[in-house]
């Protein structure tokens, strides 16, 4: 066995077992921390998609986009706009846009873990009877994990600011998932999420399908497990990369 096939070999085992288990599965995002989350790419992508959310005394239905842009190396711009329809039981329905939310996040220069921070900011252009017209504003940071070459796990901690009814309280974002990698194209998402002021936690599963060169199909399922969650929460949507 000569030098050059010895190389080819060495590299071999390394391209399949070495930089996988370095992958952090950046172009798989999250349904719930979508912007609060370690994957700042380095393409534009935009994710447009629709959702229900069912609570105890209404149910909210929402239709919008949410992506970023990268602006350096390591910043992101991003943001959402959803037009929603509030329907509580026992009276009239009302639709509007929803709260224009602005996402910054910049990538911390770290190895094998994924490490950003962020901030973020809600501009009150919604209409006020479907719970909109509130700046809410806070502050966050994530880390993403390669575990195994098919599994890698995500956390985030942050602090936001929200209005509410005519006060601003401090609530407390904790979010846990781990991605699972089926194969090349499929891919599932769980998630648990917790907000401390308004007794938010929810338990998301999720799936992420390849269906195009730069096109993926995402749907997720999630069960509420507090009074301020949602006690069931459906989402379908296709998510872009612009290159």
């Amino acid at each position: 066995m000569n030098l050059r096939t010895l190389s080819l070999i060495i590299l071999f085992f390394f391209c399949n077992t070495v930089l996988p288990q370095t992958s952090t599965f950046d172009e798989v995002h999250l349904f719930q921390t979508f912007f609060e989350d370690a994957s700042l790419n380095s393409d534009p992508y935009a994710e447009g998609g629709l959702t229900f959310a069912d609570y105890s005394a209404f149910s909210l239905f929402g239709l919008g986009m949410r992506g970023a842009v990268p602006v350096q190396t390591n910043v992101q711009i991003g943001g959402s706009l959803y037009f929603e329809n509030l329907n509580p039981e026992g009276f009239d329905s009302h639709s509007g846009i929803s709260d224009l939310l602005i996402v910054g996040r910049y990538k911390l220069d770290t190895q094998r873990t994924r490490v950003d921070i962020g901030g973020k900011i809600t501009l009150p252009i919604g209409g006020e009877d479907i719970g909109q017209g509130n700046t809410n504003f806070g502050a966050f940071a994530a880390i993403r994990h390669p575990a195994s070459p098919s599994t890698v796990v995500t956390g985030t901690f942050g602090l936001e600011f929200i209005e509410i009814a005519n006060d601003r309280k401090a609530s407390v974002l904790l979010g846990g998932a781990g991605i699972f990698q089926i194969n090349n194209e499929f891919h599932i998402v769980a998630e648990l999420n917790i907000q401390t002021q308004i007794d938010y936690i929810l338990m998301n599963g999720g799936i992420d399908y390849v269906v195009a060169r730069n096109g993926r199909l995402r749907t997720n399922l999630g069960v509420g497990i507090d009074d301020g969650a949602p006690d069931l929460l459906v989402g379908a949507s296709y998510l872009l990369s612009i290159r």
